[in-house]
């Protein structure tokens, strides 16, 4: 179960932690900590999530006591029946959205992690949702929140400084 907390919204961020998106600055936000991955294959193609709400990387809530990491091989595997091995972190950053009207404003207190495909690929588990493979420059234009485009292109440079 995701666990809550309620907060004003408030610059609280560290300094050397980015937060990306903006919401009104009368709205109370749930706090939601999460785990996203960007998988590449082997290819040197970026995993994609197509959602009725947009485009996003796999992952999403972490359960309570469960690890960034384990929370984003879990997500991938129920959003695109993808096995991931998360091979290092890409970083810690805070994304406002909201959800809907009904559920209002959240601040996901994200996770990024730099994972690769292990394993064969089932059906996922959550309806309406469809993994694609993209081109990174390719996904980064057509990722729906700022912090997953920005996941891509320092997953690229991290790609790049450990390939030189």
């Amino acid at each position: 179960m995701i666990e809550f907390e309620k907060q004003h919204r408030e610059p609280r961020a560290p300094a050397d932690r980015l937060i990306f998106g903006t919401c009104p600055s009368d709205v109370v936000t749930e706090k939601c900590p999460c785990a996203y991955a960007v998988v590449f294959n082997e290819y040197n193609r970026v995993a994609v999530i197509r959602t009725p709400k947009g485009n996003t990387l796999p992952g999403g809530g972490c359960d309570l006591d469960e690890s960034p990491s384990n929370a984003a091989i879990r997500n991938t595997l129920e959003e695109a029946g993808l096995t991931i091995e998360v091979t290092g972190q890409i970083g810690a950053v805070d994304q406002y959205m909201c959800i809907s009207e009904e559920v209002g404003w959240v601040l996901e207190e994200c996770t990024l992690s730099l994972a690769r495909r292990s394993g064969t690929i089932r059906h996922p588990v959550e309806a309406g949702h469809v993994l694609g493979w993209l081109d990174p420059a390719e996904a980064m234009g057509r990722l729906h929140h700022e912090s997953h485009a920005w996941a891509v292109e320092r997953a690229m440079a991290i790609w790049a400084e450990r390939r030189a």
